[in-house]
């Protein structure tokens, strides 16, 4: 869930956008911390403030699968004429 309120009537690009977002921190939040290894964890290190916020945003924000759930709840809501058009009209 998000610690922020968001509005139930964002637009259908906004709501996609924030789940490819949220999936494309963690992807590369993942391959950072491979690439740099065990430095990557340490305060001395940049990398680790920076994954750090990346998590405080998504915490504040929703996470992947909140995200994906109001896409899913706009999907159901269209009904099988309207999912193509939801889809394909952003």
């Amino acid at each position: 869930m998000t610690s922020r309120p968001l509005p139930d009537n964002l637009p259908t690009d906004i709501v996609l956008a924030g789940g490819a977002a949220l999936r494309s921190i963690g992807i590369a939040a993942g391959l950072s911390h491979q690439l740099h290894g065990a430095i990557g964890v340490t305060e001395e290190y940049r990398l680790h403030f920076l994954t750090k916020q990346l998590w405080a945003w998504r915490d504040e924000f929703g996470n992947e699968a909140y995200w994906q759930a109001r896409l899913g709840r706009r999907a159901l809501q269209a009904g099988g004429p309207g999912l193509w058009p939801l889809l394909t009209t952003l």
